[in-house]
């Protein structure tokens, strides 16, 4: 009787989701968190982190994803990348989190009760588990300890072998739940990444304190520190932190932070010669990662994406990097790397979101637009266009018999920043048609220096113009607020800017539709 009840209740909550939510909201990229029993966080905020493009890693993200607790309740639509790892936590979100894997699709009830977090929905056989950090099952009573293998047995290749024992008898508890139609193929995925990713880190940590004499015996671990040696080789290079199933780990960075650290190791003994990049920063992040170059490395560059990323946001998360300055050449550094990442956005709202406030109640505007052209050097002119003029007015007034082509870019961009790439045929072009290049960027006052840097890195020869506030709420200017790169055409004879749709990689087609825009 008492299932019946439960179930009974399940399907009620069910169609509480249903009739709460329009049809939408089970589209296919979304999932629905129903709460219950958050008394303790009535009327705060919980912070969400979501899995970004296709990794499951969380991250948090923007502040629409904010869940606002109301009579110890909650009820949130997110829209989901893909498949992956959710955690939740209490206002700063650093503190009292707790995660869950979830589909695209799914509804999920959590639970708050006095000594642990309850899941229903899909998944939930892993879910409780997981969330309860009691995931490591062996069986149904069970739970494996690493460090209880490393301190019995003092052979290297007798802990390796044991601790392949044990961890697949763990996933072979998950392939019966999944077997038996309790967890998907997607939740089996996932979670055999994240059991294989977090056991051989912690093997690796533990091996790592096995090389200190003190330490080793603190942990009562039974190897001298010649196999513990072994031990740190094996989990931190020869275990496979590059298979394809590693991205699937929420722990993937911190594996490929250990096994950079050998792979270091191995360089300094062979005398092998690997491009350096990433150690320029080890200062910035030594409260983060003691040895954040270590990336450089690891070759797979996508790999290199995930570990920066992860760093970037964990500054962030715990304040590691003082001053935000730093912080941004980073991301500078990032995103010229990695133009086209699925973290660039993600990133830069968070490192801009104050700014970004800041303008919003800003009652005194800067109301210019200061100009230089960059064929005379690196330095903003001293000649202003009249705040009081409409964009289109200002244009006609500076350049009364000259043909434009307009840029609307940010220095934050990544897009505008590939763009970039296509300009020596763009020009090429343009120059046949005598139409000048304007570069119009949308960034805030405190970018200046970094625009005028990327100006001169990407070799931008043209005008430009730095717009300010005043001219954000302009016509012109507010069809590109919401995002960039957009491209405009200036057309001197009739006095009209007109929206070029596209993008220069497009080439002839782009340049066709530049064509088009200056015919009468």
């Amino acid at each position: 009787m008492t299932i019946s009840i439960y179930k009974y209740k399940q399907r009620l909550l069910v169609l509480f989701l249903v009739l709460f939510f329009n049809q939408e909201t089970f589209s296919q990229n979304n999932a629905v968190i129903l709460g219950k029993g958050f008394d303790k966080q009535n009327g705060k905020l919980l912070k969400v982190a979501k899995p970004i493009g296709n990794y499951p890693k969380s991250f948090y993200k923007k502040n629409s994803d904010d869940i606002k607790v109301e009579n110890g309740q909650f009820v949130k639509k997110l829209e989901l990348d893909s498949n992956g790892f959710i955690t939740v936590y209490e206002d700063p979100y650093m503190f009292g989190s707790f995660s869950f894997f979830v589909e695209k699709g799914d509804s999920i009830i959590i639970e708050q009760k006095k000594d642990r977090i309850e899941i229903s929905g899909n998944n939930s056989a892993f879910n409780n588990l997981y969330t309860n950090n009691s995931y490591l099952k062996l069986s149904a009573d069970s739970v494996f300890d690493v460090l209880t293998v490393l301190k019995k047995y003092k052979n290297a290749d007798d802990v390796i072998k044991n601790v392949d024992i044990q961890k697949q008898k763990i996933f072979n508890f998950y392939k019966v739940l999944n077997k038996e139609k309790k967890i998907s193929a997607n939740c089996l995925k996932a979670v055999n990444a994240e059991i294989e990713g977090r056991i051989n880190f912690f093997a690796g940590n533990y091996s790592e304190n096995g090389r200190n004499e003190e330490t080793k015996k603190k942990l009562g671990l039974a190897f001298d520190t010649k196999e513990a040696q072994k031990l740190v080789e094996f989990y931190n290079s020869k275990y496979s932190v590059f298979n394809e199933n590693s991205l699937y780990s929420t722990i993937l960075d911190q594996n490929l932070y250990m096994t950079g650290w050998n792979m270091e190791a191995q360089a300094k003994k062979t005398n092998k010669k690997v491009n350096r990049f990433w150690n320029q920063f080890d200062e910035l992040f030594k409260s983060c990662r003691s040895n954040f170059g270590v990336i450089d490395f690891v070759e797979p560059e996508q790999y290199k994406e995930i570990y920066i990323a992860s760093c970037i946001f964990e500054s962030i998360r715990f304040n590691c990097v003082k001053n935000k300055k730093d912080l941004i050449a980073v991301y500078r550094a990032f995103i010229k790397k990695y133009p086209e990442s699925n973290y660039n956005m993600i990133i830069e709202n968070l490192l801009f979101e104050d700014d970004l406030k800041q303008k919003e109640n800003n009652n005194s505007p800067i109301g210019s637009l200061s100009s230089y052209d960059s064929t005379v050097g690196l330095s903003i002119s001293n000649s202003l266009i009249d705040e009081k003029k409409s964009f289109e007015e200002a244009i006609a007034e500076k350049y009364p018999n000259q043909n434009l082509f307009i840029d609307f870019w940010a220095t934050y961009c990544s897009p505008c920043i590939k763009q970039f790439e296509y300009n020596d045929e763009l020009h090429l072009f343009l120059g046949k048609q005598d139409i000048k290049t304007m570069y119009v960027t949308i960034d805030n006052e405190a970018s200046v220096d970094l625009w005028k840097k990327m100006i001169n890195d990407y070799s931008l020869v043209g005008y430009h113009y730095f717009a300010s506030e005043i001219y954000r709420n302009e016509k012109i200017m507010k069809a590109v607020i919401d995002y960039v790169p957009h491209y405009f055409v200036y057309n001197y004879k009739t006095k009209k800017i007109t929206l070029v749709e596209g993008y220069p990689s497009e080439k002839q087609k782009f340049y066709d539709k530049i064509t088009a825009s200056l015919i009468k």
